[in-house]
């Protein structure tokens, strides 16, 4: 177990290297504003650990510079060194992943898996609070027990959801939001038969393609939040408060694109990637419905309960956001949904085997959007 948490976290790091090493940090989004941020010591940046190991390194090495002189921009050396004490999170995380369910050991791959998939990488590089509070929701998620509302294990996880807030208060909302979803979820699984359940969300759907936005702008006319009246009226100064069903379904696909990273934070579908994600979904799939016992094997798993609340979280979600913030459809905000879609994963792939998967899609990932940027 020793072994297996030390190569974990290990590699977790080097992957990161590996990643701000070949991509710049302007490639970031919204890199612009984390630059604000990071020269202007934005109080998000300053109530970080982080903030503190930086002034203890500045009187210890006055000499070491942090910042592009020429464009003002925060290197490379301070990306890793933010990165650095970022994974001090990480080995936290890990550890805590450990003692957290020791028999679920299943649990442990998904939450390494989940952090190394290309678009976690991409958030948990980045120099700014998003990459503790991308580590700390992912942790959450992870360790839901989708079996009971009343677990001990979703008892033990509510100081981390309260974590998230201090990480990053305007993305804890939308993680609320996803948290109060899948506990509407659960119920009606556990109330409803299968058919009745799959009916109340088809209503679901309609209803956040149909009053979305309503709901959003009652939301804050009832919880007077500032951070969701300035997402409101970007929306109406954008015009996007009504959006017909083939809108919204692009978005729901672009939401995907992102979150499995087939579309490149530049917006530049991802080919090469795409393509062997593709191959693997295909060949795992054949594999599946080719041979009558895997089949008869998936569909039992399918029939379980859990499985059904987890891939309806994973899939009814999105919609809702692609409704309700058609301005947010970029994955970057809903990376605690990565545990679930590795949970889906599982009832096709067995688990080393995924492992090794993602790991060789995290490189090719990275390797392309590298190339991309050179060519």
């Amino acid at each position: 177990m020793k072994s297996k948490f030390f190569f974990q976290l290990i590699f977790i790091i080097f992957l990161g290297i590996v990643f701000i090493k070949l991509i710049p940090f302007e490639r970031y989004p919204d890199y612009k504003f984390l630059e604000f941020r990071i020269i202007g010591q934005d109080f998000s940046i300053q109530k970080l650990p982080h903030n503190e190991i930086f002034k203890i390194l500045d009187k210890m090495l006055p000499n070491l510079s942090y910042n592009n002189e020429i464009h003002k921009t925060p290197n490379e050396l301070y990306r890793i060194l933010f990165y650095l004490i970022t994974s001090l999170s990480i080995f936290t995380f890990l550890w805590l992943q450990i003692k957290f369910r020791q028999n679920e050991i299943k649990n442990n791959a998904i939450f390494f898996i989940s952090l190394i998939f290309p678009s976690s990488i991409f958030s948990i590089t980045t120099p700014s609070p998003e990459a503790l509070f991308t580590i700390t929701s992912i942790f959450v998620t992870t360790n839901i027990n989708f079996y009971k509302i009343n677990s001990l294990t979703n008892i033990k996880i509510l100081p981390f959801i309260l974590l998230c807030y201090f990480f990053d208060y305007g993305n804890s909302l939308i993680f609320t939001f996803f948290l109060i979803l899948y506990l509407l979820i659960l119920i009606l699984r556990h109330q409803c038969s299968f058919k009745i359940f799959l009916f109340i969300l088809f209503i679901i759907i309609l209803t956040f393609q149909h009053f979305g936005h309503n709901f959003l702008t009652l939301l804050a006319e009832i919880l007077q939040l500032k951070k969701l009246d300035e997402v409101t009226q970007r929306i109406l100064d954008l015009q996007l408060e009504k959006n017909n069903l083939t809108e919204t379904f692009l978005r729901y696909m672009y939401f995907f694109t992102t979150l499995f990273t087939l579309t490149l934070p530049s917006k530049t579908f991802a080919i090469f990637s795409s393509f062997f994600f593709l191959c693997i979904i295909i060949k795992y799939s054949f594999n599946i419905f080719s041979k009558k016992n895997h089949l008869e094997k998936f569909k039992r798993k399918f029939f379980q309960a859990h499985n059904q609340i987890i891939l309806a979280s994973l899939l009814i979600f999105p919609f809702c956001v692609s409704s309700t913030l058609p301005n947010h459809a970029f994955a970057k905000y809903y990376l605690f949904l990565l545990p679930l879609f590795i949970k889906i994963l599982l009832l096709f792939f067995e688990e080393k085997k995924l492992m090794v998967t993602i790991i060789m899609f995290s490189f090719f990932s990275i390797l392309e959007q590298h190339i991309l940027m050179e060519i």
